[in-house]
């Protein structure tokens, strides 16, 4: 079963910032390069490598491409706009619940809405967070773990036609 919608976590997995994470991030947010942000207090965000790159493979693929983050959604709708990223993800969720709530609302969301009703072996959630990744399986859906099982979102492109098991491959 081929993969037709990738869920991206934020914090760690798209970008990393001095701020552990991008809700501490004090605005203003401001540009500081193609792929970097600075807040008020001079920390930055900054995209993965390959990260955009690959954001606009998977889309030029057909993939769909959605994320989840338990960041505050101001800060990070904020920030994926000013990293040009803002249109790329659909029906993205920025909520304080577990990914296994915001993925079963993605695709809801994407059943509802979209009229495109994806079974979870179509379905490919990245997280850097193992209690996530595996959370995350439990809905069904194919999961990997940023930083354990691949080292950059690049490694997703070659695992996006896998067996349909809980694992990309």
């Amino acid at each position: 079963v081929a993969v037709r919608l990738v869920i991206l976590d934020l914090d760690g997995t798209l970008w990393e910032t001095d701020a552990r994470v991008c809700s501490n991030l004090a605005p203003p947010l401001e540009r500081d390069g193609p792929d970097a942000l600075r807040d008020a207090a001079g920390r930055r965000l900054w995209l993965l490598p390959r990260t955009r790159e690959t954001l606009l493979l998977l889309r030029e693929r057909g993939v769909h491409l959605s994320a989840a983050s338990m960041n505050e959604e101001g800060i990070a709708r904020e920030a994926l706009a000013l990293l040009g990223l803002d249109g790329i993800f659909s029906y993205a969720q920025m909520r304080p619940y577990t990914k296994d709530v915001s993925v079963h609302t993605i695709l809801r969301l994407f059943r509802d809405r979209a009229g495109l009703d994806l079974a979870p072996g179509e379905v490919l959630f990245v997280d850097n967070s193992r209690a996530q990744v595996e959370a995350a399986r439990g809905l069904g859906v194919r999961a990997v773990q940023f930083g354990t099982e691949i080292a950059t979102l690049a490694d997703l492109l070659d695992r996006l036609d896998g067996d349909g098991g809980g694992r990309a491959r």
